[in-house]
Order: structure tokens, then C-alpha cells, then sequence
């Protein structure tokens, strides 16, 4: 029997999948809304998700948790309302429930290759099931780093009990130039060896996303060097056999971190 493991692994864009939400801008406007989006680009082409595939949408801050209405559309665009929590630090959690998606064999396998998951691919290419349709559950768990009317950041740095989060361990108000250690955590574990993106883009969200990759050591942490002002999105991925074969194949897990640094 194939143990019951989680894979962790970059996940590399192919169709639009990674759940995140935009901070607002204080300097900006009074509204403090976070607009989610779904998409692999970070880039204004993303789209907005299915209003209907969201749930337990709350802010979390030292204090608690404070459930959040959100509204709008597809064609319109999703907002978090988050104006009712003062508190700092503060993150906006969106989460989405599990899924079944059935994936055509070629195009399943394309996506694990341009996702680097090669642990799936050789799993399934050792059970003779290269030929099978990807029959996956996936889950979506996004936070959103809301910064002070100042504009200055901090981090909530306690986990919030996600399935699969990225957890920042920062000391202090974060500034451009430094570096920001995250742990990321599956079942409320280290997860060593797992792939982390860093995506970047300018405060205008009109520059170009630049990315780079880094990895966990054997305590779960990554360092990520924030040398850009502006808008930055964390993401990782983690893929394993599903406990119940008869339900589906695979679960994957997609998280990310989102925040604004001036």
C-alpha cells in the first residue's frame, strides 16, 4: 500500500489556480477592501473566483476572529469588506472547500510536468496509470497581510489553523530591503524541502511581475529577500495520494500570503 504522504512541490502556472487577495492602499482611498483574485499571473488579467466557492472568509488578528462579508461577481469583481477590524496585525483568510475535478491523462500529466510535481508523475507512471484520466480534490486557502492607515506592515505571526498556510515570522514592521523568514506548515507541520514563489509587483500594479524560487530547510523555513516596494504574493502547493482511491486519485492543497510593502 502507498503510504500516505504529502508531496510538496512548486506549482508552475499552466491554467489560472492560485487563490490570493489585494490589500488595500491607504494612500489611496479610505475603503478597506481586499479584491480577490485567482490566477497564476499576478497580473491584472487574473480573475476574480466563483463568490460561490468561497467560505469561512474572517480576519484574524491577536485578539480573534471576526467573520467578513464579501460581495460582487465574476465579471465584477469579489471584495472582502474588512473596515469593521482596527486591529494590527491583521490578515484577511479566505478559504475554499474541497472539489473533484477530472483531468483528460495528457493534458493531467502536461500540468504535473509544468508544475515540477515529477513525485506524481513517477507515482503514477509506477502504477501503469500514465493512460488514466487525473482524478484530483482541491482545496484553496489564501491570508492577506492588511496594512496600518500609516501604511507600515507587521505580520500576524501565529498560525491560523489552515490545512496548508505560509506563516511569517518577522520582528517588527517590515521594510524594504530586509529579509522575511516564513515557515510553511501542511496538517500544522514543518514541511521540509517544499518549493516557495515569490511574485513581485510594482505598487501600480502596472510593472512587470518578477518571481523567484526558494526552499524550506528541515524546520520548514524559507527566507525571502523583499528588496521592491509594492505588492508581493507567496504561494506554494502540496500534492498527495487521496486517502479513499474510490473518491479520487489526488488532493492538493494551494496557499498564499499576499501583502504590500512601501
Amino acid at each position: 500500500m502507498m503510504e500516505f504522504q504529502y508531496w510538496l512541490c512548486l506549482f508552475l502556472p499552466v491554467v489560472g489556480h492560485v487563490l490570493y487577495g489585494l490589500p488595500p492602499d491607504p494612500g489611496q482611498t479610505g475603503e478597506i477592501g481586499v479584491l480577490l483574485q485567482n490566477g497564476d499571473d499576478f497580473s491584472p488579467a487574473d480573475e476574480a473566483p466563483h463568490p460561490e466557492r468561497l467560505h469561512n472568509v474572517r480576519a484574524v488578528t491577536a485578539n480573534g476572529s471576526t467573520p467578513l462579508a464579501f460581495s460582487g461577481s465574476r465579471e465584477a469583481g469579489v471584495k472582502v469588506d474588512a473596515s469593521s477590524v482596527g486591529a494590527r496585525p491583521c490578515c484577511v483568510v479566505v478559504e475554499t472547500p474541497k472539489a473533484f475535478i477530472e483531468i483528460e491523462a495528457d493534458h493531467f500529466d502536461d500540468s504535473l510536468t509544468h508544475e515540477g510535481l515529477a513525485c506524481v508523475l513517477e507515482a503514477r507512471a509506477t502504477a501503469g496509470h500514465q493512460q488514466r484520466p487525473g482524478r484530483e480534490i482541491y482545496s484553496k486557502y489564501c491570508k492577506t497581510a492588511l496594512n496600518s492607515s500609516d501604511g507600515s506592515l507587521a505580520f500576524l505571526e501565529t498560525p491560523v489553523g489552515l490545512p496548508i498556510e505560509i506563516v511569517p515570522r518577522a520582528s517588527g514592521p517590515m521594510q524594504v530591503g530586509v529579509a522575511l523568514d516564513v515557515r510553511i506548515l501542511v496538517g500544522g507541520l514543518p514541511a521540509q524541502d517544499v518549493l516557495l514563489r515569490a511574485c513581485h509587483q510594482t505598487a501600480s500594479r502596472s510593472g512587470k511581475t518578477t518571481s523567484s524560487v526558494v526552499k524550506t530547510d528541515c524546520h520548514g523555513y524559507a527566507s525571502i529577500h523583499l528588496d521592491k516596494p509594492g505588492l508581493w504574493r507567496l504561494h506554494t502547493i502540496a500534492m498527495s495520494p487521496h486517502p479513499e482511491p474510490g473518491v479520487a486519485d489526488w488532493e492538493s492543497l494551494w496557499a498564499s500570503l499576499t501583502f504590500r510593502l512601501y
